[in-house]
Formats: C-alpha cells, sequence, structure tokens
C-alpha cells in the first residue's frame, strides 16, 4: 500500500511540474515558452481554408520559416523560432473546409526563455512587427500571443494590442 501511494505522489508531482513547465511557468534558467498566430489578412489574395497559403506585397518576409525573435527590455536576444507554414484561416463564421478566405495563418514557439520583467516578440526582423509584454500580461494570455496583420487601425500599435 504505501509502494502505491509512494508512485501515485510521484507521478502527480511528473504531472504538475509538466503542467508548470507548459504554461510557461518555469524557472530563471529558461522554462518559458511562447507561443503564437500570425494572421495576415490579404483582400487581394485568396486561399482555402485548411490549405497552404503564403503572403505577398507589404507582408512579403512573413512566410514559413520566416524568423521570430525575443528580446527582453535591455534588447538582448533570449530567443529564436521560425514560424510554421501558413494555412488558410476562416474568416467567417460561414467557412467550411475548402472554402475561399482572405487570411492566412501562420503558427510559431520560441521555447526555452529565462524569466524576465518583460518580453518583445518580433516576426521578420522588423520592429515594427513586435509587441512588447511586461511578466504579468504574458502570464495572464497564457504565454500566448496574436498578430493581426495589417494592425486593426492607424492609431493602434501592436504593443497597444499587447498591453
Amino acid at each position: 500500500m504505501l509502494r502505491l501511494v509512494s508512485r501515485t505522489i510521484a507521478s502527480l508531482a511528473l504531472v504538475a511540474g509538466a503542467l508548470i513547465i507548459a504554461c510557461g511557468g518555469g524557472t530563471a534558467g529558461g522554462g518559458n515558452s511562447i507561443r503564437g498566430t500570425v494572421l495576415v489578412t490579404q483582400p487581394e489574395e485568396s486561399w482555402h481554408t485548411e490549405e497552404p497559403c503564403s503572403t505577398g506585397g507589404e507582408f512579403s518576409d512573413v512566410h514559413e520559416d520566416g524568423r521570430v525573435r525575443v528580446t527582453d527590455r535591455s534588447g538582448n536576444q533570449i530567443g529564436t523560432g521560425e514560424l510554421k507554414g501558413g494555412r488558410g484561416e476562416e474568416d467567417d463564421n460561414e467557412d467550411t473546409d475548402g472554402s475561399e478566405t482572405h487570411i492566412c495563418e501562420f503558427t510559431f514557439g520560441v521555447a526555452n526563455l529565462k524569466t524576465t520583467d518583460s518580453y518583445t516578440v518580433t516576426l521578420a526582423d522588423r520592429p515594427s512587427l513586435s509587441a512588447t509584454y511586461s511578466l504579468e500580461n504574458i502570464r495572464n494570455v497564457f504565454w500566448f500571443v496574436t498578430f493581426e496583420l495589417p494592425q486593426r487601425s492607424e492609431s493602434t500599435s501592436l504593443s497597444d494590442i499587447a498591453q
């Protein structure tokens, strides 16, 4: 009986530890991960939902294998990742797999980030495609960020959306 209780406690401790790391609650040594989505709307383009897509024009540098960089408040790079292949994303509630869309969705993940007071996520090495999150804010969104391109309005920056 004691052996069963010990194994159960050990198993629960492993599961709890894995959940803490998966949710970005790691230690100062680098257990945090930021995941995200990049939604690029291009009215002049048309793709099918859930099928491969790519961007052009002003967002041609937002593409599969495009760089995602994370820096701390001082501008020191603390992690990098890559955009995963674009897929057509639903642009209204009527869409079904294979229907036409004007939104191309990319995903990314940047792992092993040290704990710091802020995180700036930059796409395609363009400062205009970046958002800064305080540690509290990134925790509040469960270490998951979304970029919507083009930005919603001229007066709203990605940093405003992140705060």
